[in-house]
């Protein structure tokens, strides 16, 4: 269930999910949390598949790359929902050149690990 950070219930149940302990995450996500909610992000409920391709769809030609960021995602698709991502990754980056940036563990009950793959 996505969540607006411009909505303050939606923000304090974000925030709920930072043990106390972690305070400098908590401060990371207060500064996340303002810096969206005053850039005017909106928060969309989709399907991943669906969405990034309609995003992807019309990318072409530009020398900068577009970034296609997830975090604790990748473990919550099943093998076609994740073949099909990759797939539109692929064929977006023979149009222009694509940086996914993720945040997952390689085995579901491993440790995240920051990631970027660069595409073109």
């Amino acid at each position: 269930m996505p969540r607006d950070p411009s909505n303050p219930e939606d923000a304090a149940i974000l925030r709920s999910f930072i043990p106390p302990e972690l305070s400098i995450a908590q401060l990371e996500l207060d500064d996340a949390i303002e810096l969206a909610s005053t850039r005017g992000v909106r928060v969309e409920q989709a399907d991943a598949v669906g969405w990034l391709e309609d995003r992807l769809r019309d990318a072409a030609g530009s020398p900068t790359y577009t970034v296609v960021w997830h975090s604790l995602f990748w473990g919550y698709l099943d093998t076609d929902q994740q073949d099909a991502i990759e797939d539109i990754l692929s064929r977006a980056a023979r149009r222009t050149p694509i940086a996914t940036v993720s945040y997952e563990p390689m085995e579901l009950s491993g440790v995240a690990r920051l990631q970027l793959r660069l595409r073109s």
